[in-house]
């Protein structure tokens, strides 16, 4: 009910927006993982995600998501947000993934570095421990909501151009 509403099913033939896989060894499953993105669907995608936080309970950092979906939400419907849900084997609790991907179509590199600098004020984390050097080429961050409300934060860099153009 909460994925699946407003859902257009013929999305999918032109993006894989629901990805659901096991991982496992040649004797028992050790992982579940889920992901569901925004692309097409931009309306109620963060009230969305909320939900799917709600169904956990408070063992996640839900005030920090929300603060970080508002600072992301000023061009939601340019770049790709993704949730992911992974369940390891044995653990008590899932890891909630939260990704913005595609960001270097439409942030500039000092755009990008202020917005991993606010999302590091917003955790609350040091953004030097990040080392990312002196002009890092940011492509992606996922932050992950572990139990307890721990979270991480995922720096994806572009080290190399993924388009060119062809030479005469």
């Amino acid at each position: 009910k909460i994925l699946f509403s407003n859902f257009d099913v013929t999305w999918l033939s032109e993006n894989q927006k629901f990805d659901f896989s096991f991982s496992f060894n040649s004797r028992n499953i050790k992982a579940l993982r889920f992901s569901y993105n925004n692309f097409k669907e931009k309306e109620n995608f963060k009230e969305k995600i909320l939900q799917i936080f709600g169904l956990i309970g408070d063992n996640y950092d839900i005030v920090s998501l929300k603060k970080i979906l508002d600072l992301m939400s000023k061009t939601d419907e340019k770049h790709q947000t993704t949730i992911g849900l992974e369940w390891l084997f044995g653990q008590s609790f899932p890891r909630i993934k939260v990704y913005f991907e595609e960001l270097f179509h439409i942030y500039s590199k000092v755009e990008r570095i202020r917005i991993i600098r606010d999302i590091c004020n917003l955790l609350d984390f040091e953004y030097s421990s990040l080392k990312l050097g002196q002009k890092p080429s940011i492509g992606a961050f996922c932050i992950d909501f572990l139990p307890n409300r721990v979270k991480n934060l995922k720096v994806y860099l572009l080290t190399q151009k993924l388009f060119q153009k062809p030479s005469n």
